[in-house]
């Protein structure tokens, strides 16, 4: 059912992920519970020019390679989403999901297109900014103080509903930098890349060694 909704929109299907390539990467991926009944749908957006991130975490494909990531949830906020009791139950469901997730695509695309207008808005300053502010989520007593900290943070106002982190976040747009031939700024970006702890797993190292390299040129 999926696939016969997101493969006229230019979707790509591999088993139970949906992948479509433009100047933005956007991935749709569907997995089973582990203890049955129910499933999650997870959604990805990367840019063209930035190659696939090392997962944060889970295995590597689909949007676990994404610089934003985001689960959809169903009206009470639960990640699982039952089969449905009849056929046109679950096609509902699924057509509801994919309207979604489009819906969400198609809002990104316009807004941030390639991406490159982002270097703009996300400076340096910004993210040291945000780099800031994320050393006060570590200490934070409370969920409700971990979320109101969040929402002064500048990539997590923009990007509502997402879960942007400050060291992939640096990664991405110095690759974009880096593609719009502004390579003054790629160092300036790497120096958050592993500042939230979150990218100093060999292969992110490599990938920002090999990052650096380019820039070099």
């Amino acid at each position: 059912m999926m696939k016969a909704l997101v493969v006229p929109r230019g979707f790509e299907a591999n088993r139970r992920t949906y992948t479509r390539r433009g100047e933005q990467v956007h991935v749709i991926a569907f997995e089973a519970a582990r203890f049955g009944g129910s499933f999650t749908v997870d959604m990805g957006v990367h840019f063209a020019e930035v190659p696939p991130f090392p997962p944060l975490s889970g295995a590597p494909g689909g949007a676990n390679e994404c610089w934003l990531m985001r689960r959809l949830r169903d009206h009470e906020r639960s990640q699982f989403f039952g089969y449905g009791n009849s056929h046109e139950e679950a096609e509902e469901l699924v057509r509801n999901l994919a309207d979604e997730a489009l819906t969400e695509f198609a809002m990104f695309a316009k807004r941030w297109g390639d991406g490159i207008v982002l270097l703009d808005i996300l400076t340096p300053e910004v993210l040291d900014a945000d780099h800031q502010i994320f050393r006060r989520v570590l200490t934070a007593k409370s969920h409700g103080e971990v979320e109101q900290l969040r929402q002064q943070m500048t990539i997590c106002r923009l990007f509502t509903g997402w879960f942007p982190q400050v060291g992939p976040t640096a990664v991405m747009l110095a690759f974009l930098s880096l593609a719009c031939g502004r390579k003054e700024l790629v160092r300036d970006y790497l120096a958050f890349y592993d500042i939230d702890h979150t990218t100093w797993a060999d292969r992110w190292v490599a990938l920002v060694r090999s990052l650096k390299r380019k820039a070099r040129k």
